[in-house]
């Protein structure tokens, strides 16, 4: 059963609003990334990641639930190439 519409607005404005704008993500993530299809795969997986960790973080997520939110909390993303490693800080 889903959430009441209001408690749905509630965790979406609390989710997004601790979330970089879509500019950030198109000016920051990935730019020396040449294939856009590639690139935007990636944004929207990273994308996804954070808002898992932030649902989990309002939570105040204990035990499994800490734990699931643990492995969405990197603010690293490292993107590894043949000639580079690149380390963004978000």
């Amino acid at each position: 059963m889903p959430f009441e519409m209001e408690l749905q607005e509630t965790i979406r404005d609390y989710v997004y609003g601790h979330l970089p704008s879509e500019s950030w993500y198109n000016i920051n993530f990935y730019p020396f990334i040449e294939d856009s299809n590639l690139r935007e795969r990636l944004k929207t997986e990273f994308i996804n990641a954070r808002v898992i960790y932030k649902m989990f973080e309002g939570l105040q997520a204990t035990d499994e639930l800490l734990l699931a939110q643990i492995k969405n909390s990197s603010n690293n993303v490292c993107f590894y190439s043949r000639s580079s490693i690149k380390l963004y800080s978000i």
